[in-house]
């Protein structure tokens, strides 16, 4: 299951590359950045400046939506411009999820031993104590076998020998 899950995570992460999906949103961020640094202090804190503020961030999501990744995605796929950025909006939730969901298989075991069933480790100590009761038992039946076989020799030259006297 570990190397299935590291080819979902590399593939998703290959996806995210080839598609460009996660760059469109930190430019937008930047550039929005680089636009509020540039506004004379004390405009954010009044009321007018509020309704500016949410067309800002309307803005940036609307910079996002039509971003040139978001428009060639569009166009391979054959759908709208509003459908792509939908569509890259899921993936990389996705792959969020997908990052989110690994950290927790991979660090929640070890975090809380408690909460994991040992009942894999406790059935792989059962079935080595299991085979090593079985080697155990077939080494005394060997050991019992190679002592007959041993004695087989001079019972056979008995046979013979009683065999040639009730001849003679």
């Amino acid at each position: 299951m570990n190397s299935w899950m590291r080819r979902v995570v590399l593939g998703g992460v290959t996806l995210a590359l080839v598609l460009g999906l996660g760059f469109a949103p930190r430019l937008a961020r930047a550039q929005a950045a680089a636009a509020s640094n540039q506004q004379p202090t004390g405009t954010a804190t009044t009321p007018e400046a509020q309704p500016e503020k949410n067309k800002q961030e309307v803005d940036e999501n609307e910079a996002y939506r039509k971003s040139p990744s978001v428009v060639w995605l569009g166009k391979k796929l054959g759908i709208g411009t509003d459908r792509a950025s939908t569509l890259s909006e899921l993936g990389n939730f996705v792959l969020f999820a997908m990052g989110v969901a690994w950290l927790v298989v991979v660090f929640l075991p070890k975090a809380f031993p408690g909460l994991v069933p040992r009942t894999r480790t406790a059935a792989i100590q059962k079935s080595l104590l299991d085979a090593r009761t079985a080697t155990e038992e077939a080494r005394i039946r060997l050991s019992g076998v190679e002592e007959r076989l041993g004695k087989l020799d001079s019972e056979i030259a008995a046979m013979r020998a009683q065999t040639r006297r009730s001849r003679f």
